[in-house]
């Protein structure tokens, strides 16, 4: 039964990341690492060390999103111009 839980590193080679690291979360979202550290606690993360900064997918997505509609919103954002086509 105790060897039920042991999983062989090859089989979890394919499940979907839901966070990503640092680098990876700047790349996704266009910016530099150094711009999304000053952005504090804008996007919720995790810490678990000083070098080890998870970012959860959805937190990255979410950020993005209410940006846009800001953006929208205050008249800056060219997000509206697409939505708007699509109507």
């Amino acid at each position: 039964m105790k060897d039920d839980l042991i999983v062989p590193v090859s089989k979890i080679q394919n499940v979907p990341r839901i966070a990503v690291r640092r680098r990876e979360a700047a790349a996704a979202i266009g910016i530099s690492e150094r711009q999304l550290q000053a952005l504090g606690d804008a996007i919720p993360h995790v810490r678990l060390s000083d070098r080890i900064v998870l970012y959860p997918l959805r937190a990255l997505d979410e950020f993005l999103v209410e940006k846009a509609r800001q953006a929208v919103q205050e008249g800056n954002g060219k997000a509206g111009d697409a939505g708007s086509e699509s109507q």
